[in-house]
């Protein structure tokens, strides 16, 4: 009787653990596609290229990730596991410079536009005088 109820147990954990998967897979395909869409239209612009491009790679590594999760849940190959992970860590390394990168350019552009914007204050302090 113990050894019926292990085996019940086990079943379900696995359950919920294939459904976590399929869950997985879904929300991945949905992100990647949401990012390839959102890096091509940054890239529309010439500076938008520099956070465009990345988040449109790092989109294709969150599709690659959900295809090799696909083979893992298909096969219950390891392998498959292991490329998943190995592709998902790809992912957030590019989402994570992207991330730096947008931060950076954008204080680089407010300071910018704070130098123009005291430039035209003085521009206009001194004219008036």
């Amino acid at each position: 009787m113990e050894n019926v109820n292990v085996n019940l147990s086990n079943n379900v954990e696995n359950m919920e653990f294939m459904k976590s998967v399929e869950w997985t897979i879904t929300s991945h395909k949905i992100f990647g596609v949401i990012s390839i869409i959102q890096g091509a239209l940054i890239s529309l612009s010439f500076a938008g290229l520099v956070i465009g491009v990345p988040l449109i790679l790092a989109g294709l590594k969150l599709m690659e990730s959900s295809k090799n999760l696909n083979e893992y849940k298909l096969t219950k190959d390891t392998k498959n596991l292991k490329n998943f992970f190995i592709e998902y860590r790809k992912y957030w390394v590019i989402l994570l410079i992207t991330i730096i990168v947008s931060i950076v350019s954008t204080i680089l552009l407010c300071l910018i536009f704070a130098g123009a914007i005291a430039a035209l204050i003085q521009s206009i302090k001194s004219n008036s005088y």
